[in-house]
């Protein structure tokens, strides 16, 4: 994503760079650098110290982003992949991902939804959004039926696995609100993205029931 929006930009984004610029790079590299040496040398720091650092981390790995020109999740994305894993393995990361997908989700969501233009969402946008759907399921669970990513799965199983793949709202979405942002896709293209990413997540569960093996019962 973030090499997309610098090719986007072109040699654009490399003019007219002031003093924050470089600070972002300089706040970036730090990072790294000081989960390198965390991951090496301080391996298990008290719990108080993981959970400052991880605030610190995404606030200023978001900050460089923004002042980089490019979105601010690709920042914390960034800076949550830099930090020491040793660290990230004594996070309660099930509780925080439940907290965050019940509580922090739908607002993002909910906000990426407004953003979308009510002239976009024409039955066009709806009749291409469809058609993607349709593509993306058949190419998913084709692909996985004739190349299964292991050996030894039965029909059903390899089904099941392509149709869990096509189940793609949530980064869709984060990908779809970063372009619109960004002024990279048009409100067509994006109204269709985010019915797309609707869509699909909606028919995954049915989809799975209806193609996953069947538990055997003991007789």
């Amino acid at each position: 994503l973030a090499m997309l929006q610098v090719a986007e930009r072109g040699t654009a984004a490399l003019h007219g760079w002031t003093g924050l610029e470089v600070l972002a790079i300089a706040l970036l590299v730090g990072l790294a650098v000081a989960g390198n040496w965390a991951s090496r040398h301080f391996r298990n720091p008290p719990s108080a110290v993981i959970w400052i650092a991880v605030p610190i981390y995404l606030a200023a790995g978001s900050w460089a982003s923004m002042q980089l020109g490019l979105h601010e999740l690709i920042g914390a994305y960034f800076a949550g992949a830099i930090m020491p894993p040793s660290w990230v393995r004594r996070l309660p990361v099930e509780k925080v991902g439940t907290f965050s997908l019940i509580w922090l989700a739908p607002m993002f969501f909910g906000h990426s939804g407004l953003n979308i233009d009510g002239d976009a969402l024409t039955w066009p946008s709806v009749i291409a959004s469809l058609s993607l759907v349709a593509i993306s399921i058949v190419t998913k669970i084709l692909a996985v039926y004739i190349y299964p990513p292991a050996s030894g799965l039965s029909r059903r199983q390899a089904l099941s696995v392509g149709v869990l793949l096509q189940c793609k709202g949530l980064m869709e979405i984060v990908a779809a609100t970063i372009f619109h942002a960004q002024g990279m896709i048009s409100e067509f293209a994006f109204a269709s993205l985010m019915v797309l990413a609707v869509i699909s997540t909606v028919l995954t569960g049915p989809m799975f029931k209806l193609v996953a093996p069947r538990s055997s019962t003991a007789p």
